[in-house]
């Protein structure tokens, strides 16, 4: 699991949309595609400040993704199932979800909520 998540790391530093988007559930890949999360993403206070509108999954993982997870560092998990695993980053002693990964045939996948 640990190197899933430095691999995962890996991909996001290297700014590698290909490789993130194949690492991701069909169902994260919809939701965040979505033109309704997209705009509702894009209502953040950043993204608002610097005129960024998102309009693609590209963008999110460009002004969202990039941004919030190139320097994580995996401080725990949480294993809620066999195949559903919540890694964990604590800043100021306090837990953040990085990561909710789901096995998918054999594959550890970046799933939503």
């Amino acid at each position: 699991m640990e190197e899933t998540i430095l691999e995962l790391n890996e991909i996001i530093r290297r700014r590698d949309f290909p490789a993130w988007k194949n690492r991701l559930t069909e169902r994260y890949s919809r939701v965040y595609s979505d033109p309704e999360t997209l705009h509702q993403s894009s209502q953040s206070s950043v993204l608002v400040r610097n005129n960024i509108v998102l309009r693609s999954l590209e963008d999110y993982f460009s002004y969202v993704v990039v941004p919030s997870r190139a320097n994580a560092r995996l401080d725990d998990l949480v294993f809620l199932s066999e195949d559903v695993v919540e890694a964990i980053m604590v800043i100021n002693e306090r837990p953040y979800v990085l990561y909710l990964l789901r096995n998918v045939n054999n594959v550890w996948k970046i799933d939503t909520f």
